[in-house]
């Protein structure tokens, strides 16, 4: 075989493989985005937080732990445009207590208790 047809096994053997891999529910990406902020792997679990699709039931409880997990990490305008989103959803009003926990962090205490 040549390194050509090699490589193609290769692929076409990775492509097998990945088709029968299982793939993980929104629920599932959720759950392990939870894990991994808290054992301290921040950024990992941000990114985690942020592939919760906005139509899964889910969504609401990741954009508060994403934006809990922004604070904690200091990127507080970021928190704050997460938090903010949120409420603008459906169930907005479950993440009122977020944004007035992030607004505080940043120092906006007025803003935060109204």
């Amino acid at each position: 075989m040549t390194s050509i047809s090699l490589r193609l096994a290769a692929v076409s053997a990775a492509a097998v493989l990945f088709a029968g891999a299982p793939r993980r529910t929104d629920a599932q990406i959720a759950d392990s985005a939870r894990e991994l902020s808290r054992s301290g792997k921040y950024t990992q679990a941000i990114a985690l937080f942020g592939k919760v699709p906005r139509n899964d039931s889910g969504w609401m409880d990741a954009q508060r732990e994403l934006a809990r997990t922004l604070t904690v990490v200091g990127r507080y305008d970021q928190a704050e445009a997460t938090a903010r989103q949120a409420t603008a959803g459906a169930r907005g009003r479950e993440s009122w207590t977020t944004l007035g926990l992030v607004l505080r962090e940043r120092g906006k205490r007025a803003a935060a208790e109204s």
